[in-house]
C-alpha cells in the first residue's frame, strides 16, 4: 500500500475529477450515464417552462441550448463515445425536444422532424464539432506540450484478442465520416489532416461551425417479384 501523510491511500475503481468521472476501465459508461442524469435533472428543473404554452418554442429551444445541453456533453471534447454510447444521449435530446414541442412518444414524430422543428444538431454532429475543435487546437500547440505527445503518440506492442477499445482518434473519425468529412482510414491518416487543417486557424474554426450531418444517399428501390404460387394448387383452382 502507498502511505502519504501518515496513513494509507485508499485505493478505488472511480472517482471525480474536474467535473468528469475517471475510472479504471478506459470506457465511457460511467461518464455517459452521468451526463444522462445531469441532462435529466438540468431539463426537469425547468418543467414549468417547458409546459408554457404562451412561450414559443424558439424561445424553449434557447433555454435548452444554455441550460441543458452544456449539462449533457460537458467535456465532450475528450470523450471516446461508441456508436451504443452516442444512441444513449440520442434518446436523451429526443426526448427533451418532444416534451418542448408537446408530443408524446405515440405520436410517431421521427427523430429528422423533431430535429428540424427545433433547429437543432443531432448529439452525434455536437460531440464531433467539440472533438474536431479541441483536436485543432492541440494539433497548433508545441511538440513539447503532453496533450500534442498524446494526440501524436501511438502505444507499442500487439494488439489485444477480440474487439478494440475506443480510442478518441477512432471516435473523432467515426463522428467526422458521419459529417461527410474524409480524414482518413487510420489514426495516421486522422492526424496529419487535423494537423493540415488546423494550420489556417480562420478556415478551420468556420469549417467546424459548419459541420452538420451528411445526407444520406437515396436507396436504390428494388424490382418488386410477383409472389410464388403452389402448381399444384393453381392446377386445382
Amino acid at each position: 500500500p502507498i502511505v502519504l501523510s501518515g496513513g494509507p491511500v485508499t485505493v478505488c475503481s472511480a472517482f471525480k475529477y474536474l467535473g468528469s468521472w475517471l475510472t479504471e476501465s478506459p470506457t465511457m459508461d460511467k461518464e455517459v450515464a452521468v451526463r444522462k442524469g445531469k441532462a435529466y435533472a438540468a431539463f426537469n428543473s425547468f418543467a414549468g417552462l417547458w409546459s408554457n404554452p404562451h412561450l414559443r418554442l424558439p424561445d424553449k429551444v434557447a433555454c435548452y441550448r444554455v441550460f441543458v445541453l452544456p449539462h449533457m456533453l460537458y467535456a465532450a471534447e475528450g470523450w471516446n463515445v461508441t456508436a451504443a454510447q452516442l444512441k444513449t444521449l440520442e434518446v436523451v435530446h429526443n426526448n427533451c425536444m418532444r416534451r418542448m414541442m408537446g408530443v408524446r412518444l405515440r405520436d410517431r414524430h421521427s427523430a429528422k422532424h423533431l430535429l428540424a422543428t427545433c433547429k437543432l444538431e443531432p448529439v452525434r454532429v455536437l460531440v464531433a464539432r467539440a472533438q474536431l475543435r479541441w483536436a485543432g487546437h492541440v494539433a497548433r500547440m508545441g511538440p513539447e506540450r503532453a496533450p500534442f505527445v498524446a494526440l501524436v503518440g501511438d502505444l507499442s506492442g500487439s494488439r489485444r484478442r477480440g474487439g478494440q477499445r475506443m480510442t478518441f482518434l477512432r471516435s473523432l473519425r467515426a463522428g467526422l465520416a458521419t459529417c461527410g468529412l474524409p480524414c482518413g482510414s487510420s489514426d495516421e491518416e486522422c492526424r496529419q489532416w487535423v494537423r493540415e487543417c488546423a494550420s489556417d486557424r480562420v478556415a478551420f474554426n468556420r469549417m467546424v461551425r459548419g459541420l452538420k450531418m451528411a445526407a444520406r444517399q437515396p436507396s436504390v428501390p428494388t424490382r418488386v417479384q410477383p409472389p410464388r404460387r403452389c402448381k399444384r394448387v393453381h392446377a386445382a383452382i
